[in-house]
């Protein structure tokens, strides 16, 4: 069903975006995806930055659609897991405000393991969609219930993964691409816009399980 009034919030969406990016912003990505990719030949790198960003678009389009059914099957509503959400992004925050991302990433090599999995485990999941980022889209997804609002947090995935797919290949090419004095300053930025966020998740989730409390639309 669509509705206008909903999909023409861009305030909102622009607060989803900022979101979703801040949890895969160049200096969380790029050292972990060095780490993880290690002194493999670039070829190899870039089957594993094409295949983790396609996998990263498959999990986050099936919980932009599907999420909510998948939280029901284990008894688990959007309230309780808003707050959930919203404690683990508190957490994730502090953690971006207080400490220094690392830069140089542990470099391993599984000679066992093929790029195109790799590219799957841990790329894709856990590293760009982890559980953090899956219970801030759930519950970004829900905060209306239409199929409208689905389909433009379903194009804002999509951003993020062009995005993806640009930036893990640049990786490849230029291994380091921010100075570690921008890095920190970037790190802590997004750690504040999360952690503003996060409380109003808290907050709202609490505020549904009590409905006198009068807070504003989120």
């Amino acid at each position: 069903m669509l509705d206008i009034a909903e999909i023409t919030n861009w305030n909102e969406y622009v607060r989803i975006f900022v979101t979703l990016f801040a949890m895969v912003s160049p200096p969380i990505i790029f050292p972990l995806f060095l780490g993880a990719v290690g002194d493999r030949p670039k070829a190899q790198q870039l089957v594993v930055a094409t295949v983790g960003s396609f996998s990263y678009l498959i999990v986050m389009l099936l919980f932009v659609f599907f999420g909510k059914e998948i939280l029901y099957l284990f008894g688990i509503s959007i309230s309780a897991f808003r707050v959930a959400g919203g404690l683990l992004l508190l957490l994730m925050s502090l953690e971006m405000m207080r400490s220094e991302p690392s830069i140089g990433g542990k470099a391993e090599s599984d000679s066992t393991a093929g790029a195109f999995a790799l590219g799957v485990v841990p790329l894709a999941m856990p590293i760009l969609a982890g559980p953090g980022t899956l219970s801030t889209l759930v519950v970004f997804a829900n905060i209306h219930d239409s199929l409208s609002h689905k389909f433009v947090v379903a194009v804002v995935v999509v951003v993020l993964f062009v995005y993806l797919m640009i930036a893990l290949r640049l990786t490849v090419y230029s291994g380091k691409l921010m100075t570690k004095t921008a890095t920190v300053v970037f790190y802590r930025i997004m750690g504040l816009l999360i952690g503003a966020i996060a409380v109003e998740f808290i907050i709202h989730g609490i505020a549904e399980h009590f409905p006198a409390l009068e807070i504003s639309e989120f």
